[in-house]
């Protein structure tokens, strides 16, 4: 499963792409992104609002599937980065609302990135 190599669990490069990263929001998804010399990404939800680990899970799952499903979209660019998705949300919400959100803001990244 070549999926594993891809997600970010290095407690340093974490740590620093929380300090010095790009933050960007549309809800109820934050991505915080940090161009890298290796691509990696990160994938949470909050317990505090979803307090069921099933759902938490299943949020997780959907927000992997969607950038393995689009991966290109999100490293189309020459530089690598490190991103972390941060789901806030208090309830859950569809496959494809999930879905339009986080392509949303990767075009934002990457528009601002050009800029």
């Amino acid at each position: 499963m070549l999926k594993k190599k891809y997600l970010l669990k290095d407690k340093k490069k974490v740590a620093t792409l929380f300090k010095n990263g790009e933050k960007v929001t549309k809800s109820p998804i934050t991505v915080i992104a940090m161009t890298h010399d290796s691509n990696g990404a990160m994938f949470t939800v909050s317990k505090k609002q979803i307090s069921r680990a099933v759902d938490r899970n299943k949020i997780k799952r959907q927000m992997k599937a969607i950038y393995f499903k689009n991966k290109e979209l999100f490293i189309k660019q020459k530089s690598l980065k490190n991103m972390a998705f941060i789901y806030f949300g208090k309830e859950l919400i569809t496959f494809s609302n999930l879905e339009k959100t986080m392509i949303e803001l990767i075009k934002r990244l990457n528009k601002n990135e050009v800029n």
